[in-house]
């Protein structure tokens, strides 16, 4: 994903914010706007999407390139279990048994 904002930088005692350009950012507001929606649209939280992002390194260091969509939900129903969460993995379950309906692989 292409940043659109600017990182802070990290100094003795805390951090140190950039200064925003308020013109700058009315040029690119409806970019940051629909940028925002996807992500919005996903439900997921910062912490959530960091979790998925290891995992997907996990994945690729596992299967590298040739990851098949049942993989992926086999790998979360393991993690799933090995979190304790049953209702995740009751979900997880039900994905792929819809997807073997389907003939999707």
């Amino acid at each position: 994903m292409e940043r659109l904002t600017i990182p802070d930088k990290k100094i003795d005692g805390g951090l140190r914010r950039a200064i925003i350009d308020a013109r700058e950012v009315r040029k690119e507001a409806m970019t940051i706007y629909w940028s925002l929606k996807k992500y919005e649209d996903t439900e997921l939280t910062p912490e959530q999407i960091m979790e998925l992002k290891e995992a997907v390194q996990k994945l690729e260091n596992i299967f590298g390139d040739e990851i098949t969509v049942n993989q992926v939900i086999d790998f979360f129903v393991d993690f799933y279990i090995a979190q304790g969460d049953p209702d995740r993995v009751e979900k997880a379950e039900l994905l792929t048994t819809k997807k073997l309906r389907s003939g999707r692989s």
